[in-house]
């Protein structure tokens, strides 16, 4: 089985913890799929090797108000793309700012 390289980053994403990774070939491969510089991801991503592969950029929260005041632990932790975990925070981002 070939060893792929899952590069890790931890962000903030409208005040919400993110855990990101890609699988990747390199640090600059890593940092355009993360779209940050390659010096941030050189001294803040972490990298491990793996034999899972998934396309894109997949991430998780694992708490906060969602989870907690509206009942979603559902989310807690499961890992999906990066573009749709942006949209449930989105959403529930702006309920909380029209309450």
């Amino acid at each position: 089985m070939k060893r792929l390289k899952k590069y890790h980053l931890s962000t903030v994403y409208r005040s919400y913890s993110v855990e990101l990774e890609c699988i990747a070939k390199s640090y600059k491969e890593a940092a355009e799929k993360f779209e940050i510089s390659l010096h941030h991801a050189r001294n803040y991503c972490g990298v491990v090797e793996t034999t899972e592969f998934h396309e894109g950029v997949v991430g998780h929260i694992m708490s906060g108000y969602i989870i907690f005041e509206y009942g979603r632990s559902d989310l807690n932790r499961k890992k999906m793309p990066y573009d749709e975990l942006k949209k449930i925070i989105d959403e529930y981002v702006n309920k909380k700012i029209l309450i």
